[in-house]
This record gives structure tokens, sequence and C-alpha cells, in this order.
């Protein structure tokens, strides 16, 4: 005859089983949590570092001394360089209350030129072997480029990527910059050596601003090499010597010369970290205009930091983890950040 379970066998096995579950389910539970937080701490920071590396190659083709801290909500400016300081530099987050983040770029398309005549790539702007040939004097400034090939190869780059015909126009879209011998520019007549940020025109009409450091460059008729040079800015009623490309003396200074055609601006807005470019501070355009395009980088962001010192500038980013990398419960506050930082030469 065969033996059945008791009642008390049924029960005491319900209840071993039902122990089991419960511990199988909180290991499947922490396991799956465990997983969706390596998963999301991943995820934040592959973004993180495709950000910097966004930010990083546009900031490494910026003039320097054109690079500013922007107060949004006192529409203000300041040069965000400080001294260097040996032996190594002095890093400080001092511009924490300026929420923006501006510069002027080089036009390194036309650096780098195109293909002219099947597979001979040829560069549109090269400033090596760049020399003066006309009177230095108001309104005079004629130059030769003899590696360049401004016509064929940089009119058209400069036509395509910024527009309509971008020299020879009132209004440029792209124009020449001299960066000086450390690529910081030069200083406006009339201001200390650290108020080299004004010439660069960020806020149109304030504060001794001007557009000091752009020159409109005006081809001569069916050359490739040859060119005359406007200042934009207009001294005392008219073009004055002092606001012409300084401090020029032939092949030590040529490669500091520069095509610009958009000017660039990062900053964080309810969270999220946009940059705005098609803008040009020497047509008195501001980032938040309608000419400027702008996308949004990153998403969840908490900080965004930046501070230059001995010639290197460094970025902070932070972002806010997700529900399950802050491992968090019902009310409770997610206060989990992810930061990196990059330096950019």
């Amino acid at each position: 005859m065969k033996r059945a379970f008791t009642l008390i066998e049924l029960i005491f096995s319900i209840v071993v089983l039902g122990i089991l579950a419960m511990i199988g389910a909180e290991i499947l539970s922490r396991f799956f949590e465990r997983y969706a937080a390596a998963r999301d701490t991943e995820r934040a920071q592959s973004d993180l570092r495709r950000t910097l590396d966004i930010l990083a190659a546009r900031l490494s083709y910026r003039v320097k001394n054109s690079v500013v801290a922007y107060d949004i909500d006192t529409d203000s400016v300041s040069p965000i360089y400080q001294p260097e300081v040996t032996p190594t530099p002095s890093w400080s987050w001092n511009l924490e209350d300026f929420e923006a983040l501006q510069w002027v770029g080089i036009a390194y398309e036309s650096q780098r030129g195109a293909s002219t005549g099947g597979s001979i790539v040829e560069p549109g702007w090269s400033a090596i072997g760049l020399r003066l040939t006309g009177a230095d004097g108001a309104g005079a400034n004629q130059f030769r480029t003899p590696l360049s090939n401004l016509r064929t190869v940089a009119l058209g780059i400069e036509t395509t990527l910024a527009g309509a015909n971008p020299f020879d126009i009132p209004s440029p879209k792209t124009v020449l910059i001299f960066a000086g011998g450390d690529w910081r520019g030069e200083t406006p007549a009339g201001n200390s050596a650290s108020m080299k940020h004004l010439s660069w025109n960020w806020i149109n009409g304030g504060a001794g601003h001007t557009k000091s450091s752009y020159f409109q460059v005006t081809l001569d008729a069916a050359s490739e090499t040859d060119f005359t040079i406007t200042p934009l800015y207009d001294a005392a009623g008219g073009d004055s010597a002092a606001y012409h490309p300084p401090s020029y003396s032939g092949a030590n200074n040529t490669p500091n010369y520069f095509l610009a055609r958009s000017a660039y601006a990062v900053w964080v807005d309810n969270g999220e970290l946009k940059m705005a470019y098609d803008f040009r501070p020497w047509n008195d355009e501001a980032y938040d205009d309608v000419e400027a395009k702008t996308e949004v980088l990153l998403g969840n962001v908490t900080k965004f930091l930046f501070q230059e010192s001995g010639g290197v500038l460094r970025l902070r980013l932070c972002v806010q983890a997700s529900d399950w990398a802050a491992m968090v419960g019902p009310g409770e506050v997610n206060e989990v950040q992810f930061c990196r930082e990059r330096s950019v030469l």
C-alpha cells in the first residue's frame, strides 16, 4: 500500500518552496538591478566621452584669445585664461557664474584643401610664405599667399559651407584673422594685454568691444594668390593703420593668419548641453540670434565648467545618473552624478 503525504508534510513543503522562491526572486532582482546599473553607468560614461570628444575637436581649432566665458544673465564676458604658473598650472573653477563658453573657430576645411584635378589635393588657404606686397597704409593692405588656391579651392569651400559668396561682400561670412605669435591675437589700441578678448566683438557696442581682429578679404581679379584686406573696425571715422594686422615681419608670423567663418557657443539650458554655430560676431550676430544653428549635445547635464591655464583649456562635464544607476527607491532623491574631464591644448 502506497503511503501518502500527511497534511503537515505538505504544508512544510509549501513553506520551504515559498522561502526558496522568495530568495530566488530577490537574487534575480538584485542581479537585474546590478545589470541595469552597469548598463546605465556605461551609457552615461560613453555619452560623456562622446560629448567631450566633440567639444575637444572643435576647440582644438579655436583662436585662443577669442575664447571667453559669457554670463547670460548679465550679458557680460570674461577671458578664461589665467597667467601660466610654474612649474604646474594652478587649476581653479573661478568662472562658475558664467554659463556659456564662446570662441571663434579656424576654418580648417580651407586649410586641408580639396581635389581639383583627379587625385591632386590642393590647399585652399596657406599662410606659409604670405607676404605684404602693397603699401601698409590706411585701406591699402595687399598680400600674396603663394601656396594658396583662393579662388579655385578656398572660395569654393567657403561658399559651400558658409552660404553665398563669403568674399567681396560688405558683410562677409568669411574673414581673415591675425592670431598672433601664440594664437592670442593682439591687444586693441588703448587696452592692457589682459583685455585682448575685447577685439572680437562679443558684445556689440558694449564696454569697448570692437571688431579690430577681423579683416575682410577681397580677391584680386582672376588671382589665386593675391588679395587685399580691409579692417572691419572703423576707427575714428576711417581705417586706422593701428588696426591692420600688427607685428607683420614676414615668415615668422605668417602661419598665424587664418580664415574664420563661424563662432561657437556651448552652454547648459534646462539640463541640456547645447552648441550654437554659424553665427558671426563680426556681423554683430550672437549665439541666440535667428542666424545661429543649435544642436543638443547631451541631456541630464548638472554641471559644465571650463578654465584655461598655461595654454591648456580644461573642461568638466557632469550628468545625473538614471534611477537604476542611482539605486533609488520610491520618494528618494537621485543625487548620483557621473563626471568626466578633458584637457585641450
